[in-house]
């Protein structure tokens, strides 16, 4: 997962945010999506991107159980 978002405004201790995310765009199991919070007086504090990918649970937790009988990185 890879994370980038930017400030833009200050908020003060207790506003609410509303935060949004939306898919731009999918590639595979890759899916990148643009992400907004919103202050409770409509002014935009942050934005950003967010990559997600899909993880096979099957091949994740196999590579664990290997990690931990070898006792190193799979």
């Amino acid at each position: 997962m890879k994370v980038e978002v930017a400030h833009r405004a200050p908020s003060t201790p207790g506003d609410r945010l509303h935060v949004t995310a939306r898919r731009t765009s999918t590639t595979g199991n890759r899916s990148v999506f643009a992400v907004t919070a919103v202050d409770q007086h409509d002014v935009l504090v942050a934005d950003g991107h967010v990559t997600a990918q899909l993880v096979d649970t099957t091949v994740f937790r196999a590579r664990l159980r290997q990690r931990a009988a070898t006792g190193r990185a799979a």
